[in-house]
């Protein structure tokens, strides 16, 4: 049923994800978009936290928490948008993949997500902790799609370009190749 918008995030139940945000950011999307949905895949040891908060702000209907699953390529291939709301990052390879999908993306400028996701280009990011932000840049690719796509296209590009398997063999041989002289 293609009339519902279905927005991503793929991640661990843990402080340093922060779905609180995320949950928070929610609300306010729905209120703008009721079509919208959000789909959550990650287990971990905040789960319930995370359920009271759905609870508490009425939106049972609106944000599945899938638990863990095998199937991300499948996940990303239903979304719209992916979003990341961690306030510490490592790479964010799950960004990657949802680059690797075509999904555009919003997440926070934490980390080494700024690395790879560059604002307005192939994304939006936006400050950590803080729910109307990622709501606001959710809601702008949503009224957007053009945007959207073109931003989507961008992270495909990139992925193709910087992180393909061909690009990783050549970087590893390059160090080998240094190491053997």
């Amino acid at each position: 049923n293609r009339e519902k918008l279905i927005i991503g995030n793929i991640a661990a139940l843990t402080w340093d994800k922060d779905h609180k945000i995320l949950i928070a950011a929610a609300r306010d999307v729905v209120d703008e978009f009721p079509q919208v949905v959000f789909l959550i895949a990650g287990e971990g040891p905040l789960r319930r936290e995370i359920e009271i908060l759905i609870k508490r702000l009425n939106l049972e209907e609106k944000v599945k928490l899938l638990g863990f699953r095998q199937d991300i390529p499948e996940i990303l291939s239903l979304l719209d948008l992916f979003v990341l709301s961690s306030r510490w990052e490592g790479l964010g390879t799950s960004l990657l993949d949802a680059f690797a999908s075509r999904v555009p993306v919003v997440c926070t400028n934490v980390g080494g997500i700024p690395e790879i996701v560059k604002d307005g280009v192939n994304g939006i990011l936006v400050p950590p902790g803080n729910p109307e932000a990622l709501s606001r840049a959710i809601i702008s690719l949503l009224e957007n799609r053009d945007l959207a796509r073109r931003m989507a296209e961008e992270g495909f590009q990139l992925v193709n370009k910087k992180f393909s398997i061909e690009k990783m063999i050549q970087d590893t041989k390059k160090i080998y190749d240094l190491l053997l002289v």
